[in-house]
């Protein structure tokens, strides 16, 4: 008898309330080369791409997180993409996204971390209509509250 395994995708929303989103990516980021897995992190302009790509070779005084951005050469020899669109140059498993932003689809990412700062209240709407449209036997949810002192809480969905 052939067994067969469904690989189902994980979601992961992040709502920062004192922590900056730069701040979040970073500890996150750092956990995924930690596991040997590689990301592609989604943000809506070049702009604030260049904030996280400078803060990703400076915040730490005694390292730095390897990635490369949009527009660079050879993204497949980089473990962590920072991009403006849903791609997977460098054969991620990991999708970061920023601003409340969702793709249709996971496609081929294992999982997905969507952060956003839940002191703006028209992300926490969108973020409802993702979770919404996602919420099949397809996808395993988690969310996460920031709490004081940057202490992150699992919690229920905030309807």
């Amino acid at each position: 008898m052939k067994m067969y395994w469904l690989i189902m995708s994980r979601l992961d929303f992040y709502q920062t309330s004192e922590s900056s989103l730069e701040k979040v990516l970073l500890g996150l980021l750092t956990k995924t080369i930690q596991t040997s897995e590689r990301a592609v992190v989604v943000m809506e302009s070049i702009e604030r791409i260049n904030v996280l790509s400078s803060q990703l070779w400076t915040q730490q005084p005694d390292s730095w997180l390897p990635h490369g951005v949009i527009g660079e050469d050879e993204p497949s020899s980089h473990p962590i993409w920072l991009t403006n669109k849903i791609e997977n140059p460098n054969n991620s498993n990991f999708l970061f996204l920023t601003d409340a932003s969702m793709p249709d689809t996971l496609g081929e990412f294992n999982r997905c971390f969507n952060v956003f700062d839940g002191n703006v209240p028209e992300l926490k709407t969108n973020i409802t209509e993702h979770w919404s449209k996602f919420a099949t036997d397809e996808y395993d949810f988690n969310y996460y509250e920031e709490k004081a002192a940057g202490k992150w809480v699992k919690t229920k969905y905030p309807v």
